[in-house]
């Protein structure tokens, strides 16, 4: 009598604690995937911002390139006016397109100075971008961690050490 209510006392405890178990496991494992799922829409972000600014900086320093291409064009007619008017011994008209290509080569010379500043600032954002790479790999990784990690048996405090599980 009394030791079988204590051994089906015993089973339901073994059946509740089994069941607790199995719910603490879920309760991991949806943690996380919702962490897993976090960290995928932060490196989505994190992408995203990345191609945003490279691409704005590709645009910037096309453009700037552009300007740069132009001007020496516009330069390399000044100087040939400037040469056709030293020939021609048309001194005045000679000094004005010197000074002009003086100008445009002063120019071109802003604008390069602003594209290598804009190709320090890219590559500055290379190195964030990988730092930031570098975060997202090592969540990963921890995450992997927790997600391969085996669970250890949980001793049955009923039985008394050594005993095999009655199931």
């Amino acid at each position: 009598g009394q030791l079988q209510e204590i051994q089906a006392a015993q089973e339901q405890a073994i059946a509740e604690r089994d069941q607790a178990v199995a719910q603490q496991d879920t309760i991991r494992a949806q943690a996380a995937d919702e962490q897993v799922k976090a960290l995928e829409g932060l490196k989505q972000q994190l992408l995203t911002e990345r191609e945003s600014i490279v691409g704005g900086l590709e645009g910037t320093i096309g453009d700037l390139q552009g300007e740069i291409d132009s001007l020496t064009g516009a330069r390399d007619s000044a100087e040939a006016e400037r040469d056709q008017a030293i020939a021609n011994n048309d001194i005045i008209k000679a000094e004005a397109a010197d000074q002009q290509a003086q100008a445009l080569d002063a120019q071109a010379g802003d604008y390069q100075a602003q594209l290598d500043e804009l190709t320090g600032q890219s590559t500055q954002y290379q190195g964030q971008v990988s730092e930031r790479d570098q975060t997202i790999a090592d969540l990963q990784a921890q995450l992997a961690a927790l997600q391969d990690t085996p669970e250890d048996p949980v001793a049955d405090p009923m039985l008394p050490p050594g005993l095999p599980d009655p199931d």
